[in-house]
Protein backbone atom coordinates (compact mmCIF):
# COMPACT_ATOMS: atom_id res chain seq x y z
CA UNK A 1 0.00 0.00 0.00
CA UNK A 2 1.55 3.33 -1.19
CA UNK A 3 -0.43 6.83 0.40
CA UNK A 4 0.96 10.00 -1.13
CA UNK A 5 1.44 12.15 1.01
CA UNK A 6 0.19 15.45 -0.30
CA UNK A 7 -3.64 14.45 -0.78
CA UNK A 8 -3.74 10.72 1.38
CA UNK A 9 -5.00 9.06 -1.29
CA UNK A 10 -4.10 5.47 -1.20
CA UNK A 11 -2.41 3.18 -3.94
CA UNK A 12 -2.54 -0.81 -3.57
CA UNK A 13 -0.33 -2.80 -6.37
CA UNK A 14 -0.55 -6.35 -5.56
CA UNK A 15 2.14 -8.07 -7.48
CA UNK A 16 2.19 -11.68 -8.86
CA UNK A 17 0.00 -13.19 -7.14
CA UNK A 18 -0.70 -17.18 -6.10
CA UNK A 19 -3.50 -19.00 -4.79
CA UNK A 20 -5.52 -18.45 -2.37
CA UNK A 21 -5.32 -14.99 -2.71
CA UNK A 22 -5.91 -14.68 1.07
CA UNK A 23 -3.06 -11.83 1.62
CA UNK A 24 -5.89 -9.70 -0.70
CA UNK A 25 -8.67 -10.01 2.59
CA UNK A 26 -5.83 -9.48 5.32
CA UNK A 27 -4.27 -6.37 3.85
CA UNK A 28 -7.18 -4.37 2.66
CA UNK A 29 -9.45 -5.37 5.42
CA UNK A 30 -10.52 -1.93 6.77
CA UNK A 31 -8.71 0.09 4.35
CA UNK A 32 -10.40 2.45 1.42
CA UNK A 33 -8.33 2.82 -1.93
CA UNK A 34 -8.50 5.09 -4.79
CA UNK A 35 -6.91 2.48 -6.91
CA UNK A 36 -5.91 -1.53 -6.30
CA UNK A 37 -3.73 -3.20 -8.72
CA UNK A 38 -3.87 -6.75 -9.53
CA UNK A 39 -2.34 -9.37 -11.48
CA UNK A 40 -4.45 -12.45 -12.87
CA UNK A 41 -2.16 -15.02 -14.34
CA UNK A 42 -1.29 -17.36 -12.02
CA UNK A 43 -4.91 -18.47 -10.33
CA UNK A 44 -8.17 -18.54 -12.14
CA UNK A 45 -10.46 -15.48 -12.56
CA UNK A 46 -13.26 -16.41 -10.12
CA UNK A 47 -10.74 -16.66 -7.30
CA UNK A 48 -9.50 -12.61 -8.17
CA UNK A 49 -13.49 -11.89 -8.50
CA UNK A 50 -13.78 -13.61 -5.03
CA UNK A 51 -11.40 -11.28 -3.51
CA UNK A 52 -12.83 -8.11 -5.61
CA UNK A 53 -16.23 -7.99 -4.05
CA UNK A 54 -15.67 -6.90 -0.39
CA UNK A 55 -12.76 -4.18 -1.49
CA UNK A 56 -13.42 -0.18 -0.67
CA UNK A 57 -11.73 1.33 -3.86
CA UNK A 58 -12.94 3.71 -6.06
CA UNK A 59 -11.34 1.44 -9.43
CA UNK A 60 -9.52 -1.35 -9.61
CA UNK A 61 -7.38 -2.81 -12.57
CA UNK A 62 -6.46 -6.10 -13.39
CA UNK A 63 -3.42 -6.43 -15.21
CA UNK A 64 -0.99 -9.50 -16.62
CA UNK A 65 -4.32 -11.28 -17.47
CA UNK A 66 -3.40 -14.91 -19.25
CA UNK A 67 -4.44 -16.80 -20.45
CA UNK A 68 -6.61 -14.22 -22.44
CA UNK A 69 -9.78 -15.75 -22.54
CA UNK A 70 -10.15 -14.20 -18.38
CA UNK A 71 -10.84 -11.39 -20.22
CA UNK A 72 -14.28 -12.69 -20.84
CA UNK A 73 -14.69 -13.81 -17.37
CA UNK A 74 -13.81 -10.25 -16.29
CA UNK A 75 -15.92 -8.43 -18.59
CA UNK A 76 -19.09 -10.55 -17.70
CA UNK A 77 -18.37 -9.22 -13.69
CA UNK A 78 -17.41 -5.63 -15.15
CA UNK A 79 -20.33 -3.67 -13.08
CA UNK A 80 -21.44 -6.25 -10.18
CA UNK A 81 -19.03 -4.45 -8.00
CA UNK A 82 -19.44 -0.93 -5.85
CA UNK A 83 -16.27 0.31 -8.42
CA UNK A 84 -14.45 0.89 -11.27
CA UNK A 85 -13.27 -2.35 -12.74
CA UNK A 86 -10.64 -1.82 -15.23
CA UNK A 87 -8.55 -3.91 -17.68
CA UNK A 88 -5.86 -1.57 -19.15
CA UNK A 89 -4.09 -2.90 -21.83
CA UNK A 90 -0.01 -2.38 -22.00
CA UNK A 91 1.06 0.71 -22.27
CA UNK A 92 -2.42 2.45 -20.69
CA UNK A 93 -1.99 5.18 -18.20
CA UNK A 94 -4.75 5.88 -14.78
CA UNK A 95 -4.52 8.52 -12.67
CA UNK A 96 -5.31 8.50 -9.00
Amino acid sequence: TVTEKATGKRFLFAGDCDAPLDDIDRITAGNSYELCVFECAHFPAELLIAHLAPLNTKRAAVIHVYPLDKYDRLDAVRGDFGFELLTPADGDSVEL
